[in-house]
Parts: C-alpha cells; structure tokens; sequence
C-alpha cells in the first residue's frame, strides 16, 4: 500500500487511522517485524517526521529515524535542486 493510495482510500471512507495502519503496524505483522510498526515502549524506534499530513501528497519528509539513528533526508535530487536553484 502506497502512501498516495492509503490517501486516496481515506477520501473513499477508510478510516485515516486504518490507512496509517496499512502502511505501518499491518505491514510489520505481515513481514513478522518483531517490535516495530508501532510507537511503543520497547519497539524498535524507526520513524519517519513530516511536515503535514503523512497520507498527503502535499506533505514532506523532514526527519527519518532508523533504530532510532538519525538518517540523512536529502536525495541526490535535492541536492541538484539545491545547487541550481541558488544560482
């Protein structure tokens, strides 16, 4: 389930948290994921920071957490944006 489509069954009725689900807890169960997919007292900490709305296409990705270890957001894209635009 793609975050765009987890979006799009909410605008049909999903609930926004079964949506959240499909793309976090349900997706571990499935994978046997052993303490992650939620945000609970002795789970594995990987989250991800947005700036608005996850389920919005509109909404960015301002913090990635893996095992709760800051990881770099900036793709290589971004940074060829970056350079460019400032030019």
């Amino acid at each position: 389930l793609s975050r765009q489509g987890a979006g799009i069954a909410v605008s049909y009725g999903l609930p926004w948290e079964e949506a959240l689900k499909g793309l976090t807890r349900n997706i571990a169960e499935v994978f046997n994921l052993d303490r992650r997919g939620s945000i609970q007292k002795g789970y594995i900490a990987d989250l991800v920071v947005w700036n608005g709305d996850p389920l919005e296409v509109t909404s960015f990705v301002e913090g990635v957490y893996l095992s709760g270890e800051e990881v770099p957001v900036k793709s290589r894209s971004m940074r060829l944006k970056d350079r460019y635009m400032t030019k």
